[in-house]
């Protein structure tokens, strides 16, 4: 009996983590990210880490984002939407500069022009509701 209850204690296991896992696979979208102008936007500053996505369903809320070249993680709020799509995410230039590691250069027309150079980021992007 003991033998039984111990299996079936596995199973249940085995099954609620694998259920978990699948979850988590389904909230992770991969994307393109680019960042965008706020000079004179009323919703975005450049300095906070803030995003736009395609839907106001979406306000609010938090995404993380990882930057699939250099593993490197951010987390950004929604506070604005878009109308390029689901797999595109624009970001303030803050977190742009810190999925692209651009954050520790100092001299900031230098970060301007290699930020216009790279443009656009691969991403992986979860939701967090």
């Amino acid at each position: 009996m003991k033998k039984i209850l111990i299996v079936l204690t596995i199973f249940i296991l085995a099954i609620a983590n694998l259920s978990t896992t699948s979850v988590k696979k389904a909230d992770i979208k991969n994307c393109k990210a680019t960042y965008y102008d706020t000079k004179g936007h009323p919703i975005v500053h450049r300095s906070f880490p803030t995003a736009a996505y395609y839907h106001w369903k979406y306000l609010n809320m938090k995404l993380v984002i990882t930057n699939i070249k250099n593993n490197v993680i951010d987390t950004v709020i929604v506070t604005d939407r878009h109308g390029m799509g689901t797999k595109h995410v624009d970001l303030s230039h803050l977190a742009f500069d810190r999925l692209a590691k651009l954050d520790t250069i100092s001299n900031l027309k230098k970060r301007d022009r290699i930020r216009k150079s790279i443009g656009v980021l691969n991403i992986s992007i979860k939701i967090i509701k």
